[in-house]
């Protein structure tokens, strides 16, 4: 976990230049995506589950995971490691897996992460289509290095250094024609 969190944090904390083909300058950068959604069912894994946690914090992002009763004393556990770590208490919570329509009808949220086998994702792409507002994403990608890319949001910085107003005299030439 801690190299994987260190691969993280190399990503996340510098932006990536893009030089274009023009001149142009394209800066990429990644922020968090908020308050995700983290599901389990009895038929997720816990490996699985506990990957997208540390690889959803390490990303910036708060948790809210859902998980059956059976799961709930592990599900416990794990945050007091956690916690005991060092993670700060406002970015991690638990609840009972029966609170899912609430959880991801709540205004705040802003994604949600499911093993991509598990049983509950019919239901949970239900409800979140089911929403007001934002469309927002389901993500259902292994709990590899994949999966940091889809618990962010990328921000490009776009600086066009070709001459002043030559894109706008590229757009009047054919009034200018014949």
């Amino acid at each position: 976990a801690r190299a994987k969190l260190q691969r993280v944090e190399l990503e996340l904390n510098r932006p990536i230049n893009l030089p274009g083909p023009t001149g142009e300058s394209n800066v990429l950068v990644l922020d968090p995506r908020g308050i995700l959604a983290l599901l389990r069912d009895d038929s997720s894994s816990f490996s699985h589950w506990l990957l997208s946690i540390i690889t959803a914090l390490a990303a910036g992002n708060a948790v809210i995971t859902a998980v059956e009763d059976a799961d709930l004393p592990e599900a416990e556990a794990c945050i007091k490691a956690l916690l005991a770590a060092g993670m700060p208490q406002h970015l991690l919570a638990v609840v009972r897996l029966d609170c899912l329509t609430t959880l991801l009808a709540h205004p705040e949220l802003n994604g949600a992460v499911i093993e991509v086998s598990s049983a509950l994702k019919p239901l949970a792409a239900e409800l979140i289509a089911a929403r007001e507002g934002a469309i927002l994403p389901l993500i259902t990608s292994p709990a590899d290095e994949r999966m940091l890319h889809r618990l962010v949001t990328e921000k490009t910085i776009t600086i066009n250094t070709t001459a002043a107003g030559g894109n706008a005299s590229l757009m009047t030439m054919a009034d200018n024609i014949g």
